[in-house]
């Protein structure tokens, strides 16, 4: 077992591992599956630490006899906390500009004394870190505020609830993305994202046209969405999981790798979805 507790940690983490009875463990950070050839020999006395990084741990142990367990894998994410002379804040709280240079980037609810409520436009467009974590005070993510980085991976917002316009537009690097309170994605917020995995918003209520537009998203659970706007899912020719059970309204075409749906009728290729429920739905506009 890989204790990983806090999933993210301010600063420093220590990250320890259960080592079986009679057994040891190896582990790898290189994204490979460890062996005895390729592995790092845990030392059950001394933890793994970690700083301004995040990267899967991935282990296997080995018994007495040489038998090999199941791998088990956690992602480790520790997270700098910048001082606020890394940033400026205007008075009515726009962080207007960042001056730091860490990978993993936490963002403080207050600088200098004055509560963050935005964020300048485009303001992380060209900065190098691959992973931000907003303090959960933090409700909104900006207009365009992460547009064209080719650098970011990883966000966290756990009291994110808006996404605006264009704010990960074209971030190619994107991969993972954590706001289990968001409630409105903008039009075209995740324009371009060609690395995201997938999403699951269970709060979200709107999506606006454009929003995940040429994404390759395998799975798409929105169990509380109300409204999803046209061209929502366009060039997405990868989704095999897509779960709109509350869904109301269509606003305009929703396209699908070529498929669309108008006139209350799912029109071709229904199967290529593992879910699909409508039942709610009262409103697809025609053309």
């Amino acid at each position: 077992i890989i204790n990983n507790e806090n999933e993210i940690y301010e600063g420093i983490a220590e990250i320890k591992i259960t080592v079986p009875e009679n057994s040891v463990v190896y582990y790898t950070m290189d994204q490979t599956y460890p062996s005895k050839d390729n592995g790092i020999l845990y030392n059950k006395d001394k933890p793994i630490v970690i700083e301004d990084d995040f990267f899967w741990i991935h282990a296997v142990a080995y018994n007495e006899g040489g038998f090999r367990s199941d791998y088990i894998s956690d992602l480790v994410r520790a997270a700098s906390v910048e001082t606020a002379d890394m940033f400026d804040i205007d008075e009515n709280g726009i962080v207007t500009d960042y001056y730091g240079d860490v990978n993993y980037l936490k963002i403080p609810s207050k600088i200098d004394g004055i509560s963050v409520k935005g964020f300048a436009d485009k303001l992380f467009s060209d900065t190098n870190f691959q992973a931000v974590w907003f303090s959960d005070e933090i409700t909104s993510i900006t207009s365009g505020l992460f547009y064209g980085n080719t650098n970011i991976r990883y966000v966290d917002g756990l009291g994110i609830k808006e996404i605006q316009d264009e704010s990960f537009y074209n971030c190619s690097r994107l991969y993972t993305v954590n706001f289990p309170e968001v409630i409105e994605i903008g039009k075209k917020a995740f324009y371009g994202t060609t690395q995201l995995s997938g999403i699951s918003f269970e709060d979200c209520t709107l999506i606006e046209q454009y929003a995940f537009y040429g994404s390759i998203i395998r799975y798409v659970d929105l169990p509380n969405v109300k409204t999803i706007c046209a061209y929502a899912f366009e060039k997405c020719p990868c989704i095999y999981s897509f779960n709109v059970s509350e869904l109301i309204e269509l606003r305009g075409r929703l396209y699908k790798d070529g498929v669309w749906y108008a006139d209350n009728r799912f029109l071709q290729q229904a199967s290529v979805y593992d879910v699909l429920n409508f039942e709610n739905l009262k409103s697809i506009p025609y053309g």
